[in-house]
């Protein structure tokens, strides 16, 4: 495959992921205004990021088979067809128990992208390639959640409809370009049963596994994590710590170049070192951060940088964890890759909206469930990595591949 149109597949790839993160986030600065012009509390809205996980969980479990029996081009067709719509009733939405339904609905739609561009890279790409591809689209993943409410704060000033106007153009966008530009990657004869039974048998046999298992439960409380920092860290930086709005997204901004980098030197690390043993490096690395972060909420410090740094160093390894577990679980499943993709992916959302929701459980008026939260993902994670690799796989770090 030429380099020219390696970058084409991997730029459309990158366009449908960020579907489901930008309208996770591009709406968080308006969450205020939205709440007041629909009549209910700040709470009831920030409820709304946590349906849109659960939305985004629920939907990859349908569209993982759907997309290895059916195809990639249909599923994400199919997806962005029902974003459009529920994009396009956004902005002319009255009632909260609407705006509820239409944002789980909308999740619904974002899911299909988020399973079908790792199962199209598992088609078209093997060794470094799909390394380089899974990486990018990655940086992707993991940046636009971070970009989002960045720009969400530079468009709520001019109405929070505005956001929803966009989220409809780009779908309508991303539409004509996956109909006209992208071909259709899964052979005849890799196309699985639709059969109830074979969907379940290979559900089970994924989330069975005690090879695949333990990475797919790190990646999940890693990204939860993630989550957890996306819906907590207003309230902790601009309540807590009193820092101003435009302060916040400067702050923001310092975590999206941090992913950046460290996503970037993937592909320099698995040249040197295995998938695996990056993986665990990184989840070490960030278990360190989610430490610090706990020890300063205690300490109450009274530099916001006392929470910003541990942060820091637990985000900026996220696309590293994301990229190597991709690589590693879809390896174990070739013919079965849209169906692992929705195991990870909807395992990954699904720990998100838990996150979510055990966050708003409290309400200490300090940074303590923040910092335990993310605390409390990462350590899942460390743990259930170095378990699975020392008591499922048979083998030891050491010599996992």
């Amino acid at each position: 495959m030429t380099k020219t149109m390696f970058a084409r597949i991997v730029m459309i790839l990158c366009l449908i992921c960020a579907m489901g993160p930008l309208s996770t986030d591009m709406y968080l600065p308006s969450i205020p205004a939205i709440a007041q012009d629909l009549a209910t509390s700040v709470p009831t809205m920030q409820l709304t990021v946590s349906i849109f996980f659960l939305g985004m969980g629920i939907g990859q479990l349908v569209y993982g088979p759907l997309a290895d029996a059916y195809g990639r081009k249909t599923v994400i067709q199919v997806g962005t067809a029902i974003f459009f719509i529920t994009s396009l009733g956004s902005v002319f939405v009255s009632s909260v128990e609407f705006f509820l339904f239409l944002r789980f609905m909308q999740s619904l739609g974002a899911a299909a992208g988020v399973v079908v561009i790792n199962a199209v890279m598992r088609d078209l790409f093997d060794g470094l390639e799909f390394v380089k591809a899974v990486s990018v689209t990655m940086l992707t993943i993991n940046i636009a959640p971070l970009v989002a409410p960045t720009l969400g704060g530079l468009i709520a000033p001019l109405g929070w409809r505005l956001v929803f106007v966009i989220l409809t153009i780009y779908a309508f966008s991303l539409f004509v370009i996956v109909k006209f530009t992208m071909k259709e990657t899964l052979a005849e004869e890799n196309r699985q049963s639709m059969q109830p039974g074979v969907i379940f048998k290979n559900y089970f046999e994924i989330l069975s596994s005690g090879k695949s298992l333990g990475v797919i439960v790190a990646q999940m409380a890693n990204g939860a994590g993630m989550f957890a920092f996306i819906a907590g860290s207003p309230y902790v930086y601009m309540t807590i710590y009193g820092v101003s709005s435009s302060y916040y997204g400067i702050l923001f901004a310092a975590n999206i170049i941090c992913v950046a980098l460290g996503t970037s030197l993937n592909t320099k690390l698995v040249k040197h070192s295995s998938p695996l043993r990056v993986l665990f490096g990184a989840l070490l690395f960030s278990f360190t951060g989610a430490l610090l972060l706990v020890i300063s909420a205690h300490i109450h410090f009274e530099s916001v940088f006392s929470i910003v740094l541990p942060v820091i160093m637990f985000i900026c390894v996220i696309g590293i964890v994301g990229a190597n577990a991709t690589t590693y679980v879809l390896g174990l499943y070739r013919e079965k890759s849209g169906t692992a993709s929705a195991v990870m992916g909807s395992l990954r959302f699904a720990g998100g909206a838990f996150a979510g929701f055990v966050l708003n459980s409290f309400d200490t008026g300090n940074a303590l469930p923040f910092a335990y939260t993310i605390f409390a993902c990462s350590l899942i994670s460390v743990s259930s990595f170095w378990i699975s690799r020392i008591f499922y796989s048979g083998k030891s770090l050491k010599h996992s591949s």
